[in-house]
């Protein structure tokens, strides 16, 4: 499974979606493409929500049939978003592409004005015990299993923005998640970039909080990646010498031929 994280602040005002752009066959295990896992959800031409997705559900698939309702209000999209999920299901399943998948919402209640989050899958495998497949779930946090290499990111107090700052902290959370093993397969899955989107009372924004060395056709290496990104400074940093030695060279030769 590839980062899906729900984080909704009160004392904020805002709902955020952590998620990374890598998309991984199934069977290998290697970066398949990149793209955006997040969808933003538009009511009477206002972005009021946006969805994130993992597992074997793919944006599109899901925008695909997002775009066959047309609900008047967020309470209408989330009354209609179970059905949505398993028509979803049902198509890949002709094409036999369905499997264990998951979506989180992010979304700003105007009415209430407050923001708000729910997580739906048609499994209970990323879900704590006791959660029902199909069942849209309200919920504050949601985060991709990881093993943190300091107990104090596992006990932060994520919807607290005085001790969880997502511009701030948001990095080092994904980073902690590409580093461990998927749930599923036991592999890396989580590459490409760490996309931060911020729903609030203003609408959806996302921003790139960073850059993975990842490929197309390759398996995510975090190991490798901190290497080669290591090497590739090395070599620039070579590079520049290089270069300014050769500015002063052909300097010196210009006042001698002068």
């Amino acid at each position: 499974m590839t980062a899906m994280n729900l984080i909704v602040q009160a004392r904020a005002r805002a709902a955020f979606l952590l998620t990374d752009t890598a998309s991984i066959w199934s069977r290998s295990g290697k970066v398949a493409h990149f793209g955006s896992k997040v969808i933003p959800v538009y009511i009477d031409g206002r972005a009021v929500a946006a969805v994130a997705v993992s597992g074997r559900l793919e944006p599109s698939d899901l925008a695909e049939r997002m775009d066959e309702i047309s609900p008047q209000s967020l309470s209408g999209f989330l009354e209609e978003f179970p059905e949505v999920f398993r028509a979803t299901e049902r198509a890949l399943k002709k094409r036999d592409a369905a499997g264990s998948m998951a979506a989180v919402i992010a979304a700003f209640d105007h009415e209430r004005s407050r923001p708000i989050g729910y997580r739906i899958a048609n499994d209970n495998l990323l879900f704590p015990p006791g959660y029902r497949p199909y069942e849209l779930k309200q919920t504050s946090r949601h985060l991709t299993e990881f093993n943190p290499d300091n107990v104090t990111l596992l006990q932060s107090d994520f919807c607290d923005p005085r001790h969880w700052e997502p511009d701030r902290d948001a990095e080092k959370l994904i980073e902690a998640q590409r580093r461990d093993p998927d749930i599923l397969h036991g592999r890396h899955s989580i590459g490409g970039e760490a996309v931060l989107t911020r729903v609030d009372a203003s609408g959806v924004c996302s921003k790139v909080l960073k850059a993975w060395p990842d490929r197309v056709g390759r398996r995510i290496n975090p190991e490798a990646s901190v290497r080669s990104t290591t090497l590739g400074s090395r070599l620039a940093e070579i590079a520049s010498k290089w270069d300014t030695a050769r500015q002063i060279f052909n300097a010196a030769v210009g006042r001698v031929l002068g």
